[in-house]
């Protein structure tokens, strides 16, 4: 995961009922929602690991990596091969929404 995703963000949304009493509210939620957004925007230095392109596989350990098979990839080197075949840009993924059935109550003044 680290070898395609590195930093990225884990979101949550709820689905519920939203009840208001006065100046009481309350929150019930019956469902979560949880999913990840990331962007390969490819700026900076950042390392995108050790990558063996003859058996499709990536580590980010340097110990592993350092073995004829790997070679270490950052932003740097994709961009330099983007240039070079004309292929490849900058885009966001999001992943599938893992839905969780959940009751809680959450009292808001």
């Amino acid at each position: 995961m680290g070898g395609s995703l590195g930093q990225f963000q884990m979101r949550i949304v709820a689905e519920g009922k939203l009840k208001i009493s006065g100046s009481d509210h309350e929150f019930c939620y019956e469902k979560v929602g949880i999913y990840i957004i990331d962007s390969y925007d490819f700026n900076g230095s950042q390392p995108l690991g050790y990558w063996d392109f003859n058996n499709n596989k990536v580590t980010n350990n340097p110990i592993v990596g350092m073995g004829g098979a790997y070679t270490y990839v950052n932003n740097d080197t994709f961009r330099n091969w983007r240039t070079n075949i004309g292929k490849g840009g900058d885009f966001m993924v999001f992943s599938n929404v893992e839905v969780k059935s959940v009751s809680d109550v959450v009292k808001l003044k």
